[in-house]
């Protein structure tokens, strides 16, 4: 017992990141580069799109809605099957399922076709943040877990913006089926490396959880967990994650289209959007984990961040359509759409400190099931409004507004009354228990 050295042992004692979990970092950072590149192609090729398909504003706010229509339902699910299955299978599923949809769309000649496909993309992707994050946290010791969801964030954030111009310039020297045709590849390729090098859980996590005495199981599950869901916690995270999605599905759906429209500008410069997510997040996450090593308070160290950076996105997505500089307005955008990717990081670590390790892969499908409605009612709420203005641009900044005061509302709601650090303490594996075994 004494010899054991595994990658949890390692983890706990040092507060480092053993070399097994940098690799599976590397995988879940590659997997949010492709499904990330899935997701925003449909927006990098909407003016190509909708000039072929003869779609209006609010046909193409419906479609791309309808890829949050599945995605919503399995993310719920996601999590079920991941606490049953584990991580590996379910990724390596869900992986296949959006890639070949990738491939069915090259035959799109009409928006009935091409809804089927942005919603059987979306079931595969539903799951995706919630079967990463739990695959993830397996390998983060508790202080780095900020850090640790970072970088698997990245992939969604300074992978696209570096992929986005070689999207960009194949759509355009190509054609938008081209672009489909590359993210699919993409998919095919680390399905197969991910089948072959990756792995379900640190050594020694199997013998750990069965040394360890757990309490009584007489309780069901849903009996388990039906206090979470009703928590003021609970709630005021699918308050906050509600709002920061929706800046999500209108990066997706709409910004290209307002700078090639409204700005006159390159669909490739949301390139910078994305970049703004990365550097937001690498920033605000070291000093989240910052004050937590200092602090030891989840309400501190991230509630207090979490909750003043919606507000202060509320506050640039009111500016940035209000500025008349191209170049500032992006600078703007990029600023609100960088910090609200935040919540994406925060989140996790926030539920990690009230949920039980047995239940975070459902609790977390289940919260971001909810979360994900802001991505069905999103891009048809800002179509409707960019549509029933009195002009094109009054339409997109009356659209942004609407997104500023939720973002405000919600944001001074979680500041004020969430409060994790006295929630009931939940039974978890904590670092003496792990020493105590491994002794």
């Amino acid at each position: 017992m004494k010899q054991l050295n595994n990658d949890l042992l390692e983890n706990e004692r040092s507060g480092r990141i053993s070399k097994t979990g940098w690799m599976m970092l590397i995988f879940l950072f590659f997997s949010f580069l492709i499904n990330f590149a899935d997701k925003s192609i449909i927006g990098l090729a909407s003016v190509q799109i909708m000039k072929e398909l003869d779609l209006s504003p609010s046909q193409w706010g419906i479609l791309g809605s309808s890829f949050f229509w599945t995605f919503t339902l399995t993310g719920f699910i996601g999590g079920f099957l991941t606490d049953y299955f584990g991580p590996k299978k379910v990724l390596a599923w869900i992986t296949s399922i959006w890639s070949f949809v990738q491939f069915m769309t090259l035959f799109s000649f009409s928006l009935p076709y091409l809804i089927i496909t942005r919603m059987i993309i979306g079931a595969g992707e539903g799951p995706a943040y919630t079967v990463s994050m739990t695959a993830g946290a397996k390998w983060l010791p508790k202080d780095k877990l900020g850090a640790g969801f970072t970088i698997i964030n990245l992939g969604g954030n300074v992978g696209v913006a570096l992929f986005m111009p070689v999207l960009v310039y194949v759509i355009a020297e190509y054609g938008w089926r081209w672009g489909f045709i590359l993210t699919g590849l993409m998919g095919v390729i680390w399905i197969i490396l991910w089948s072959l090098l990756a792995k379900e859980n640190p050594e020694g996590v199997k013998h750990i959880r069965e040394s360890i005495k757990q309490p009584s199981q007489s309780k069901s599950t849903w009996q388990e967990i039906s206090p979470i869901l009703r928590s003021k916690n609970f709630i005021l995270l699918v308050c906050i994650g509600f709002s920061s999605y929706w800046i999500f599905s209108v990066l997706l759906t709409w910004l290209p289209n307002y700078l090639a429209t409204i700005r006159n500008m390159s669909e490739a410069n949301t390139a910078y959007l994305w970049a703004a997510q990365a550097f937001g997040q690498v920033v605000i996450a070291l000093f989240s984990d910052h004050l937590y090593r200092k602090t030891g308070s989840v309400r501190k160290s991230r509630v207090f961040v979490l909750g003043s950076i919606a507000v202060t996105c509320g506050i640039l997505f009111y500016a940035a359509p209000m500025v008349s500089s191209n170049l500032l307005s992006v600078a703007v955008f990029a600023f609100g759409v960088g910090m609200g990717a935040v919540f994406f990081v925060l989140l996790p670590a926030i539920l990690d400190s009230f949920v039980p390790d047995k239940h975070r892969a459902k609790i977390l499908g289940t919260l971001m099931s909810l979360v994900y409605t802001a991505g069905i009612i999103g891009p048809i709420i800002t179509g409707y409004i960019i549509e029933n203005s009195s002009g094109l641009e009054a339409g997109f900044i009356n659209a942004f507004h609407f997104l500023a005061y939720m973002l405000v509302i919600f944001g001074t709601m979680f500041i004020l009354f969430c409060k994790p650090d006295k929630q009931i303490e939940v039974n978890k594996i904590s670092k003496q228990e792990v020493e105590t075994i491994l002794q």
